[in-house]
C-alpha cells in the first residue's frame, strides 16, 4: 500500500484520525454561514444522528422510534441508505453517478427511481441545499468556477459543478483538521 512509502523521522509518528461526521458538520456550518439557517445544523445541534434522522423520514416514523430500533432490519437498512444520500448528494452527484456511488461505496443496488425518491426526501429534510446547488450551478455555469473558502480565504478555480459543491465543505473540513493537527 501507499502507507509503506512514508516513514516518519526518528522520534516522530504519523497519525491518522477520523473525525466522525466532520464533512456533514462542515456542510451544516457552510449552510449557516451562507444562508443564516440550516435544518442540517439544527439536527446536529439537537444531537441527532443525521443518517438515522433521514432514515426515520424515509420510513415515515419519528426519530425517537428510529433510535429505539436502529439496530433492527428495516431501520438499519434505511440508515445505510441514508448514509449514501448524506455522503453522495451534497457533492451534487447526478443520478447515474449516485447509483454507481451507492454500489461502489455501500454495496447498494438502486434503480434511478429509488435514487430520485431518496434525493427528494433528502432535499425535503435539508431544503437549504436547493439554494446551495443553485448558487454553485451559477458559479460553474461556464465550467471554470472559483470557490473562495469563507474562513481561510483559500481559492480554488477551474471547477465544474460537483467539484465546486464538494470544495466548499470539504475545504472547511480540511482547514479544521489542519488547525487541529497544528
Amino acid at each position: 500500500g501507499v502507507g509503506e512509502w512514508y516513514v516518519p523521522r526518528p522520534g516522530w509518528i504519523f497519525l491518522d484520525a477520523d473525525y466522525s461526521g466532520a464533512e456533514l458538520c462542515s456542510l451544516a456550518q457552510v449552510l449557516l454561514d451562507m444562508y443564516g439557517e440550516s435544518a442540517m445544523a439544527n439536527a446536529i445541534v439537537a444531537g441527532r444522528d443525521l443518517h438515522l434522522d433521514l432514515a426515520a423520514s424515509i420510513l415515515g416514523i419519528t426519530y425517537e422510534e428510529a433510535v429505539k430500533g436502529k439496530k433492527t432490519g428495516q431501520i438499519k437498512d434505511a440508515r445505510q441508505l441514508s448514509k449514501c444520500g448524506n455522503f453522495g448528494f451534497p457533492g451534487g452527484l447526478g443520478f447515474a453517478r449516485f447509483i454507481d456511488f451507492a454500489k461502489d461505496q455501500f454495496g447498494l443496488i438502486l434503480e434511478e427511481q429509488q435514487a430520485r425518491e431518496l434525493k427528494q426526501q433528502w432535499l425535503a429534510k435539508y431544503p437549504e441545499m436547493k439554494q446551495y446547488f443553485k448558487d454553485h450551478g451559477a458559479i460553474t455555469r461556464f465550467d471554470d468556477g472559483t470557490v473562495v473558502q469563507h474562513r481561510s480565504n483559500r481559492s480554488r478555480g477551474g471547477m465544474r459543478f460537483s467539484t465546486a459543491c464538494n470544495t466548499r465543505f470539504q475545504g472547511l473540513t480540511a482547514d479544521g483538521a489542519k488547525a487541529a493537527g497544528y
